[in-house]
């Protein structure tokens, strides 16, 4: 999902303290959480389901989208993400993680960026 911090390099400096502030709505039902946070300007929502269906509770599976109107000349900035993250045992997990992000710049001699970014993460903990 996206952090404050990534929140702070689309919307600008002096927008972190309030994304870092900013509660966000979350309905948790067991096996889905909905995450909703309204910023101004702009709008971040999430799905996150556990592996309860599946036989894997500590599993979850997740998909997100940002909407962000811009500062420091861009227009605004889109993102969508997939994600599965698998937990092996207490101490060991993978997250996979598919994302496409499109940013809008204001000014001529910016290029437009758009494109699919794919990760991987293992998580270890001691």
């Amino acid at each position: 999902m996206i952090s404050p911090t990534h929140l702070n390099n689309l919307v600008g400096q002096n927008n972190c303290d309030i994304c870092n502030l900013m509660k966000p709505l979350i309905v948790d039902s067991g096996f889905v959480s909905i995450f909703i946070l309204l910023l101004f300007p702009g709008t971040v929502l999430g799905y996150d389901i556990t592996g309860k269906w599946y036989g894997r509770k500590n599993d979850n599976i997740g998909i997100g989208f940002a909407y962000l109107n811009g500062k420091y000349n861009f227009d605004y900035t889109q993102v969508a993400e997939a994600y599965w993250r698998v937990v092996f045992n207490d101490y060991f997990s993978v997250t996979t993680d598919l994302q496409y992000m499109n940013d809008k710049y204001q000014t001529a001699n910016l290029e437009d960026v758009d494109g699919i970014i794919g990760g991987i993460r293992f998580t270890f903990k001691f």
